[in-house]
């Protein structure tokens, strides 16, 4: 499976002009929350970072220094290209490797990014779990990872839709020996195969958080390309199993708000700015609502304190804790 990923990457699509304005809005969400999070000087690490098309936006926020790296070699050598010539006052390297294999990148970052690429790696419970500890292994205290990937919520609503008002684009067929069940659009589909029935199909889908694949395609992007649900209840117990938190967690749809984050902060200069404020056709806010994001955050260690009787104890947090429920404090 992942060498059919590694094969359609190697051979971009020629652009969707129909889906030019969903490709702004994409651009306008990352830029988002790289303007949010990432902080004047940082050190980046763009885990599959494809052919570096981040690059103007961490030029814009000051990045400090960058490193990025990507499976398929033809994306490292565009990324190469490109940092060329945006004039990135910022030094950077880029190499070849897998977001999903163990890594030695012996640095530290202050801020992570993997965009569109994480559930290439939801086929088994350990590729995932690799990525989330490549990430936070070299994650300095107080740096986020911000993700974009597939909405299983979403994925999920649609396919109920898709069984109550078929159409010539949502619809259920057998073949064989297995159901077919594609939801979309013209200039998009998802394809899920089963021999189940569609009830059984989705219970199977909730009893199996790994390895759930379907094929997606969407003109200039992608072309029937294996992907994998990324199961949003299991995505935050291994999150907080390897000791990053969750700051924000939201589908696209929430970035068509000035104010995205729900912090008060508004970006609509930043989507002027983009040319990402022409209205998305029907089709395309389908498409934008496929995805959700997802930023954590590696806390800074708290100090240890000096317990009464002048010993090393616990942090101060949890002294207090103590104290209250020793008060019978709630």
């Amino acid at each position: 499976m992942q060498s059919r990923i590694l094969e359609h990457y190697r051979r971009p699509l020629p652009r969707c002009p129909a889906l030019e304005p969903l490709c702004r809005f994409n651009n306008y969400v990352k830029a988002c929350l790289i303007q949010r999070y990432m902080r004047p000087g940082a050190q980046v690490l763009d885990m599959a970072c494809g052919s570096g098309g981040d690059l103007k936006k961490y030029r814009q926020n000051g990045a400090g220094s960058y490193m990025g790296y990507d499976l398929v070699p033809e994306r490292i050598e565009e990324a190469t290209t490109r940092h060329r010539n945006t004039r990135c006052m910022f030094a950077a390297v880029f190499e070849v490797r897998d977001f999903a294999q163990a890594l030695d990148l012996r640095s530290t970052y202050d801020f992570v990014s993997c965009q569109f690429a994480l559930h290439y790696a939801w086929d088994t419970e350990e590729r995932a779990m690799r990525v989330l500890r490549n990430a936070v292994d070299c994650m300095a205290e107080g740096a986020h990872f911000i993700l974009t990937f597939p909405d299983y919520a979403e994925i999920v609503k649609q396919l109920f839709r898709m069984m109550v008002e078929p159409n010539k684009d949502n619809w259920v067929r057998w073949e064989v020996d297995r159901h077919v069940y594609r939801v979309g659009g013209p200039r998009h589909s998802l394809v899920f195969e089963s021999p189940l029935p569609f009830l059984d199909f989705l219970r199977e889908l909730e009893a199996k958080p790994f390895g759930r694949c379907y094929t997606y395609s969407q003109e200039g992007a992608v072309d029937q390309v294996p992907e994998y649900m990324v199961e949003p209840t299991r995505l935050h117990a291994m999150c907080g199993a390897v000791g990053l938190e969750v700051v924000f967690d939201g589908n696209f749809s929430r970035f068509n708000d000035p104010c995205p984050l729900g912090d008060g902060q508004s970006f609509a200069e930043l989507r002027r700015r983009m040319g990402a404020e022409e209205p998305l056709d029907d089709e395309a806010k389908l498409i934008a609502a496929l995805y959700r994001a997802l930023v954590l955050r590696k806390p800074r260690a708290e100090p240890a304190t000096l317990d009464p009787r002048g010993e090393r104890g616990s942090s101060s947090r949890e002294e207090e804790r103590r104290q209250k429920r020793q008060r019978g404090d709630s």
